[in-house]
């Protein structure tokens, strides 16, 4: 992205934790050394060593795009924003408003490079939030959220495509009142439903929707229904939907989803399902001591 050299900034930065996720709160915390700007002395973004590994040859174009989260909720050591850094890990961009930005990167709007994330309440399926597009020059062109009848900023962090039709996958979860006896529950329990949008990025309007629990029962889920859960308060997460993508040359969609071990190939006309990859109700048999968990990003390989 022929991005301009400027930086960009919000409110004030404390440092980048550099130790584990796990680390006892109370253990003394590392920081990395951070950058001092005289002209904005409120940045101070933290000094990333950049090692180019199999881009040796990058030309100085390569640059890296960071969006720390910090150790904890409450940690205030921690640096958490966004960060463009070039090749030699000096700041093209930095967002340091406090809050955590999801999937920073580059993609096309209308022919043009644009820099986006989603920002937001990101604790899925608890998640409340929207996506922000900014142009060459870094200023905000678009907010992208659900439609239809769903509120605009209860989409999902795990999904923020753009496609070369100027539309936006986006995944949203609604508590769903539902049969849970088969996995346990009660006959009139709650789950997450996974929602599915496709929308259209200047009307905001959706033009593919689709409820998982139309298609998929929550017998299907590889997930435990824990104490406690299965109510109004605590619905049941039986799908965890993590990314959508477009497949048979853009006819059909493929949606992953993290609790069912599954793939799922939907028609992009009438949303309906046309296949299944992994999980209780898998269309494909799997080799000997082959097994299908877990996935994330599912995506066609151009060859196949």
């Amino acid at each position: 992205m022929a991005m301009k050299r400027t930086v960009l900034a919000g409110l004030a930065a404390a440092a980048l934790l550099l130790t584990g996720c796990t680390a006892d709160a109370d253990e003394d915390i590392a920081v990395a050394e951070r950058w001092d700007f005289h002209s904005r002395p409120e940045l101070a973004p933290p000094k990333v060593d950049i090692d180019s590994g199999s881009f040796p040859d990058d030309n100085g174009d390569l640059e890296t795009f960071l969006a720390p989260k910090g150790q904890t909720k409450t940690d205030d050591k921690s640096w958490v924003g966004g960060l463009i850094l070039d090749s030699a890990g000096d700041p093209v961009w930095i967002r340091d408003d406090g809050e955590q930005l999801w999937d920073l990167r580059v993609q096309e709007y209308q022919g043009q490079p644009v820099l986006t994330w989603w920002e937001g309440l990101a604790e899925t399926p608890h998640t409340a939030g929207e996506v922000v597009v900014l142009d060459t020059s870094y200023q905000e062109i678009a907010r992208v959220g659900m439609g239809g009848e769903l509120p605009n900023d209860t989409s999902d962090l795990h999904e923020t495509t753009i496609t070369a039709d100027d539309t936006m996958f986006l995944i949203s979860y609604v508590k769903k009142q539902t049969d849970l006896s088969s996995v346990g529950g009660d006959k009139d329990g709650w789950a997450w439903e996974g929602i599915v949008q496709e929308v259209d990025l200047e009307t905001g309007d959706p033009l593919f929707e689709w409820h998982s629990l139309d298609a998929v029962p929550v017998d299907q889920s590889e997930a435990e229904l824990k104490d406690g859960e299965g109510t109004k308060d605590e619905p049941f997460d039986y799908i965890h939907l993590n990314s959508v993508s477009e497949d048979d040359d853009g006819k059909a969609l493929l949606v992953s989803a993290r609790n069912t071990h599954a793939v799922y190939q939907l028609d992009r006309k009438s949303t309906d399902l046309n296949w299944v990859l992994g999980g209780k109700a898998s269309d494909f048999e799997m080799g000997d001591g082959a097994q299908f968990a877990w996935q994330h990003d599912a995506q066609r390989r151009s060859d196949g």
